[in-house]
């Protein structure tokens, strides 16, 4: 019994490392600054699940047990501050499920079109979700789009490498937006 709830704490903790570490790498002011990313709630929310996507990839291309289960805290963790978000921002107790049920649901949709284009290192497919989610509604330039997925792509590559207990004590990072100044979409 004892054991059971230790995994449970470490899966936790784990959970808690991943996501402190996604939020960190997709709160980076270049993203919005220079790769064009609206510097908005739903902006910063897709900003998130493009740097989530890799690492939730990732954990269950690990295939074990134990990656599901870590895979599914992550996810967890993320609509657990989703959630608190909302009400930071003023959504009533009651709007907040239904706002989290939208949310979860264009997240899931998001990160297996992400984790398709991930695995396959399909540069086009990437670029054409990204497209559609994160600048459904800003201006972004072909510069920005290319360099955004070849990040993204990049740190897939890299977290590819990595095995589980790696990828559990959150013992990496995520790939950095160049040192090239992007033009902002006009």
């Amino acid at each position: 019994m004892l054991h059971w709830w230790q995994n449970r704490q470490q899966r936790m903790a784990a959970a808690q490392s991943l996501y402190a570490l996604t939020v960190a790498a997709a709160r980076r002011p270049a993203l919005y600054a220079q790769y064009g990313i609206p510097d908005t709630f739903d902006g910063r929310f897709d900003s998130l699940l493009v740097h989530a996507a890799p690492v939730f990839t990732r954990l269950k291309d690990c295939d074990t047990p134990d990656s599901d289960a870590l895979a599914q805290k992550y996810f967890d963790v993320i609509f657990k501050h989703m959630e608190i978000s909302l009400r930071e921002i003023g959504v009533g107790d009651l709007g907040v499920p239904k706002h989290v049920k939208k949310m979860m649901a264009a997240a899931q949709g998001r990160c297996l079109a992400y984790a398709n284009a991930l695995r396959t290192h399909d540069t086009a497919d990437l670029q054409i979700a990204m497209n559609k989610n994160i600048f459904a509604t800003a201006p972004v330039t072909d510069m920005q789009l290319t360099a955004l997925s070849d990040m993204i792509l990049t740190t897939y590559t890299h977290l590819s490498a990595l095995d589980f207990a790696t990828m559990q004590q959150a013992d990496f990072t995520f790939s950095a937006p160049g040192e090239t100044q992007w033009p902002k979409a006009a």
